[in-house]
């Protein structure tokens, strides 16, 4: 995701393709930084709320293969329902490899962002702070799918089985 003029783009292209396997020319500079935070934003909304579902689904009671099972044939499976629903399951929350440090660092810039426009950003401060309060519960270093283990604790349950 690149903001530049489109002259600079062209000039820095055969550079970036040296090492990306996909290159977006996006807008102006600050658009490429834009639209990474906002990408990120959703991304790590869906890792959030992920979490979040398997900690209420397995505090009803409710298998969490069977939520799994379900949510993958449906409109909601994503690649990141797979690493971190699936890794969830089958015990393997280091599927997704972004550590939860950054992501609070990513929410953190988008909401300051939000605010600079200013918009209304509820569910970004809401995002932001799930992984914030992950990151003061010793989980920082820790990569996305412990956002479950973070339930875990926040919440006194076990939601994946610890082999």
């Amino acid at each position: 995701m690149v903001g530049a003029d489109e002259a600079t783009f062209e000039k820095v292209k055969p550079v970036l393709a040296a090492f990306c396997e996909n290159i977006f020319h996006v807008g102006p500079p600050g658009a490429g930084h834009t639209l990474k935070l906002v990408n990120n934003f959703m991304a790590l909304t869906i890792a959030a709320s992920i979490a979040e579902a398997f900690a209420v689904a397995s505090k009803a009671g409710v298998r969490l293969d069977k939520l799994f099972e379900v949510v993958s044939q449906g409109a909601l499976n994503s690649p990141m329902f797979q690493m971190i629903g699936g890794g969830a399951v089958h015990g393997d929350l280091t599927r997704m490899k972004f550590s939860i440090v950054n992501a609070a660092k990513d929410l953190r810039y988008y909401t300051h962002l939000a605010e600079s426009l200013p918009i209304a950003s509820f569910v970004g401060e809401a995002v932001h702070q799930s992984f914030a309060q992950a990151v003061a519960l010793g989980f920082g270093d820790k990569l996305l799918g412990s956002m479950i283990e973070a339930q875990e604790k926040v919440n006194s349950i076990e939601i994946v089985k610890k082999r």
